[in-house]
């Protein structure tokens, strides 16, 4: 094809097998090989003069669309949306080709670890081992524990389905009715505030949008159940790495496990290092499956007739 395509993120540039599938479709491919962060100004510089882009986690609105007038199309690399001002892109008629739930099994993997791993204090056991501390390190079994699922989308239901191995309640809160994936893996669709204030693991999975973010006021933390356990593998822009340290050493959270943060790279070194918060490195849709999974859905996604959802029209193509 003669479409010039700009590829933004720095994962799908690395990666072989996706570099060589997207130059047997397009012959002029520039990739971001110098591993830059693009904030807004370079993000121009770089898509310039290309008919089509594919994005990572690059902010995209009106300032960056109104510079760049042969931009017709984004293939978008991951799921979340929240960094792309999709009015701005209809208005400037640029087609978004988006797919979701393309790593949802990869991270409900991720939190399915996770969980597991703050329940019985398995990292902070390792951490003891590797200073010479032979101390036995007492912890709970999942399967005894009751776990509410915030947000039972693609993630969410993925996480609810690995759970239900382990036969323990479940509580699941959403906008939506999920009473097919409740009655199916037996869980119970219950209010936000029933949910944070009585599971003993609270697991997120939502978007960050108004919406969302005032679930997660003060008030959160305060109704929380004390000693509950918390996860985020969704937006870390959902809750405050203050509050969340606030939280632990006041032991209203026994144990916290963070794929994503307020600000990443973390900036508070005392969350980073307490004992009983376990954080990964935003790796949550990085197993090598998603990324070739994501990677293909992006480059679909420029096509016009690809079974990625077209946003500038809200319409799915067949």
């Amino acid at each position: 094809m003669n479409m010039r395509v700009a590829v933004c993120s720095r994962s799908f540039s690395r990666n072989e097998t996706l570099r060589r599938k997207i130059k047997e479709r397009y012959v002029d491919v520039k990739f971001n090989d110098q591993g830059i962060v693009f904030d807004s100004h370079s993000l121009v510089t770089f898509l310039s003069g290309y008919d089509a882009a594919i994005i990572g986690l690059e902010k995209i609105n009106s300032d960056v669309l109104s510079q760049l007038p042969r931009l017709n199309v984004i293939g978008k690399y991951g799921v979340g949306l929240d960094k792309i001002d999709l009015k701005a892109c209809n208005y400037f008629g640029v087609r978004i080709g988006w797919k979701p739930g393309v790593n949802a099994t990869a991270v409900a993997e991720l939190t399915l670890s996770m969980a597991l791993t703050i329940v019985r204090g398995s990292a902070w056991s390792n951490v003891l081992v590797k200073d010479g501390l032979w101390r036995q390190v007492i912890g709970k079994q999942l399967s005894s524990l009751t776990v509410g699922v915030i947000g039972c989308g693609n993630v969410g239901s993925a996480f609810v389905k690995l759970l239900s191995g382990f036969k323990c309640p479940i509580f699941v809160f959403d906008k939506e009715d999920r009473t097919d994936i409740c009655s199916v893996q037996k869980a119970k669709q219950v209010t936000f505030s029933f949910l944070i204030k009585n599971s003993d693991v609270i697991s997120i999975h939502l978007p960050d949008d108004t919406s969302t973010r005032s679930l997660f006021s003060k008030n959160f933390y305060h109704d929380v159940k004390l000693g509950s356990y918390l996860i985020n593998t969704a937006r870390g822009s959902l809750l405050s790495d203050k509050l969340i340290l606030q939280g632990l050493n006041s032991g209203r959270f026994a144990g916290v496990a963070l794929d994503v943060l307020e600000v990443e790279p973390p900036v508070s070194s005392e969350l980073v290092h307490h004992q009983n918060c376990f954080i990964t490195s935003h790796i949550g849709g990085s197993s090598e499956e998603a990324v070739l999974a994501m990677g293909m859905a992006a480059i679909e996604g420029l096509e016009k007739n690809s079974a990625a959802c077209d946003l500038a029209s809200g319409e799915f193509s067949a």
